[in-house]
Parts: C-alpha cells; structure tokens; sequence
C-alpha cells in the first residue's frame, strides 16, 4: 500500500491520469456525431468520469502533507 500511495502524490502520475481522462472522455465525443446507441455514448462518458473520480479521490487520501488550517488551530503550549 506505501507504494501505490508513493506512485499516486508522483507529478508524472497526474500527468498520466490528465491524457487518460482526455482520451477517454475524446473518444465517447467523436463517437456521438456518428450512428451510435446513445445509451452506449452515456456509458463511455460515466464509466471514465466515475474512475478518475475514484482515482482522484486516492491520490487525495494519499497526500501525506499537513493541513495548514489544523496546524493553526493548535493551542500553544507554553
């Protein structure tokens, strides 16, 4: 699991998952102005959007990096 969290915060990771998703939502577009079933289109479209979703969601639980606003609300021990 620490290594598929290391891959997920990797720059070139999100770069990867930017061209897939542009391919992935391109194709259904250039396939809706042909004869295909609609409901076939609306597939292609949820499926890629519901997986980057869910990919995205990862890479942010895999973001090890303090939040600033929970670091200001910490009470100063004197």
């Amino acid at each position: 699991m620490r290594k598929l969290s290391t891959v997920l915060r990797q720059h070139a990771f999100h770069l990867l998952l930017l061209f897939l998703a542009l391919v992935a939502f391109i194709k259904p577009m250039v396939l809706a102005t042909g004869n295909e079933r609609p409901g076939r289109v609306v597939l292609e479209l949820f499926v890629p959007w519901a997986l980057v979703i869910v990919v995205l969601f990862l890479v942010g639980r895999s973001d090890d990096t303090p939040d600033p606003a929970a670091a200001q609300e910490e009470p100063e021990q004197d």
